[in-house]
C-alpha cells in the first residue's frame, strides 16, 4: 500500500529497509535521543538485522484492505524513518490487547532518522498524510505523546492541530535531567464544508493560539527599529538597566546590531508587534524575550521561543537569564523555559538585579 502526499510518501516496508534499521538502530542512532530516549538500548548488527527480516516477512503480504499501524516514509525517493501508531487508556497508558469492553484511543508517532532532516518539515507532512489515513478510516480523534524536552515534536504537534491534554510532571529522566511526559490531542474537523483533513501549513503558520495563528512572525531589520522599541518602552519596567533615556538608546543600538546579524524576531500583528526576541548563535543563549501586555497569553512568547531554539544549537547548552523564583516578575518567564525543558542553573545578577540562569540541555 501507498500514500503520496506533496514530495512525501507512506508505504508498506519493503525488502531494501532491512538495511536501513539495521544502521539506524546500531550506528547512525542520533534520532533515538529524541525518540524515548530512556529506552536506548545497544543490539549487534545481526540481531537487528534477524529481527526486522522477521517483521518484514510477518508484515509482507498486508492486503490493501487491511488498516495500517506502520507506514515507512520515503522523502523525494529516499527512506528516512517511519510513522506509527499504537493504543492508550484513558489515563494515557499504552495498552496491547485491550480487554472486554475496554475504552482505547489511537496516538500516532513518527522517527526521521536521517539528521540532515531534522527540523526541515519532513516529519510534518508525514504525520500529517498518517492522520489524514486515519480520520479517512473511521477515526474521529488521534493522540500523540513525547516529553517536554523534545521541542521539535510539541512544535511539530501543534502545527498537526494537537492540544496538550495530560502532563505527568517528571515522569522521564533524560542525560541526568527530569521532564514531564505530554499527551496531546487532535480531533477530524466535523464542520460540513471541511475535509477530513488536519490543518495545512499555510492555516498553523503560527501554531499556538487563535490569536497567534493570525500573527505574522518575521526577522526584525532596521525598518522596525521604532515599533520595536515602542514596544520595549511598554515593557521597560520589567527590564533591570532600561531605566533611563540613555540605557533605552544603547538597547536600540544593541537592537540594530542584533537584527543585522540575523539575530532579532518578532512577531507582528497587523501594524504592532506583539512580541520580540533576541539570541545569540555565538554564545547559544536567548538574550531578551519581551512581548507587548496587549498581546500575552495568546502564544505569542511559545511561537517566538520555538523559532529561536530552531536557530540555536541543540547539540550544546543553550542558556537565558530570567528572574529568580520568588519575584513576581518570574512567573510567567520561568513556567515557559520550563515548559521548553530548560533546568535551573546558577544565580546571577544583570545591573546589580538578581536573576538565575536557566539551561536547556543537548
Amino acid at each position: 500500500m501507498k500514500i503520496e502526499y506533496e514530495d512525501i510518501v507512506l508505504r508498506d516496508m519493503i525488502g531494501s529497509d532491512i538495511e536501513d534499521y539495521v544502521r539506524w538502530f546500531t550506528a547512525e542512532r542520533e534520532w533515538e535521543n529524541w525518540d524515548a530516549p530512556w529506552e536506548k538500548e545497544d543490539t549487534a548488527e545481526e540481531a537487528e538485522r534477524k529481527s526486522w527480516t522477521e517483521y518484514y516477512e510477518a508484515a509482507k503480504d498486508l492486503p490493501d484492505e487491511a488498516l495500517r499501524h506502520k507506514f515507512e516514509i520515503e522523502w523525494n525517493g529516499r527512506h528516512v524513518g517511519w510513522v506509527s501508531s499504537y493504543r492508550i487508556d484513558e489515563n494515557y497508558e499504552w495498552v496491547g490487547d485491550p480487554g472486554d469492553g475496554q475504552t482505547v484511543y489511537r496516538a500516532v508517532g513518527i522517527d526521521i532518522c536521517e539528521p540532515d532532516l531534522f527540523g526541515k518539515g519532513v516529519g510534518t507532512k508525514a504525520l500529517r498524510a498518517f492522520m489524514n489515513y486515519y480520520f479517512e478510516n473511521g477515526a474521529n480523534e488521534l493522540y500523540t505523546q513525547t516529553w517536554s524536552g523534545n521541542y521539535r515534536m510539541i512544535r511539530c504537534a501543534e502545527k498537526l492541530g494537537f492540544t496538550e491534554c495530560g502532563r505527568s510532571a517528571g515522569e522521564r529522566e533524560v542525560r541526568g535531567v527530569i521532564y514531564d511526559g505530554l499527551t496531546f490531542r487532535a480531533v477530524k474537523r466535523s464542520r460540513p464544508d471541511d475535509p477530513p483533513f488536519v490543518r495545512t501549513d499555510e492555516e498553523t503558520n503560527n501554531s499556538g493560539s487563535a490569536e497567534a495563528k493570525e500573527m505574522e512572525t518575521a526577522w526584525g531589520d532596521s525598518s522596525l527599529i521604532d515599533s520595536w522599541m515602542q514596544l520595549i518602552r511598554k515593557v521597560r519596567w520589567n527590564f533591570p538597566g532600561l531605566e533611563t533615556e540613555e540605557s533605552l538608546d544603547e538597547h536600540k543600538q544593541t537592537v540594530l546590531k542584533f537584527m543585522n546579524k540575523k539575530q532579532a524576531l518578532c512577531i507582528r500583528k497587523e501594524e504592532t508587534i506583539a512580541g520580540v526576541l533576541l539570541f545569540s548563535r555565538s554564545r547559544n543563549m536567548i538574550c531578551c524575550l519581551a512581548v507587548d501586555p496587549e498581546h500575552r497569553k495568546q502564544g505569542v512568547a511559545s511561537v517566538l521561543l520555538r523559532k529561536a531554539l530552531d536557530e540555536l544549537d541543540r547539540s550544546k547548552e543553550i542558556t537565558v537569564s530570567t528572574f529568580r523564583e520568588n519575584d513576581d516578575k518570574g512567573i510567567a518567564p520561568r513556567a515557559l523555559y520550563r515548559k521548553f525543558g530548560f533546568q535551573e542553573g546558577e544565580m546571577t545578577e544583570e545591573f546589580g538585579y538578581p536573576n538565575q540562569v536557566f539551561v536547556l540541555y543537548p
